[in-house]
């Protein structure tokens, strides 16, 4: 009798000692897991930086254009003008 009493608090500590090896083990694959996700974002996030970037100059770039093309339409409309006012 006196035999279970020591049996059963030593199976619960082994088998708690095991589950709690489980446990760390199951923890330790979600944080590789995790860590490699982690990785993977930060890369997915240098190229929507780099795209963003890369579209913020084309968009510098149209607006150059825009400015320029404004300058040329009312150029033309002054011509024009002139050579209306002229006939």
């Amino acid at each position: 009798m006196k035999k279970i009493f020591i049996a059963l608090p030593l199976f619960a500590i082994v088998f708690t000692s095991c589950a709690q090896k489980e446990d760390l083990l199951t923890l330790q694959d979600k944080i590789i897991k995790l860590e490699k996700e982690i990785k993977q974002l930060k890369r997915t996030d240098m190229v929507i930086e780099q795209n963003v970037e890369n579209l913020s100059e084309r968009i510098d770039k149209l607006s150059e254009i825009t400015a320029n093309n404004s300058k040329q339409i009312e150029l033309l409309k002054k011509k024009q003008m002139l050579q209306n006012s002229q006939k």
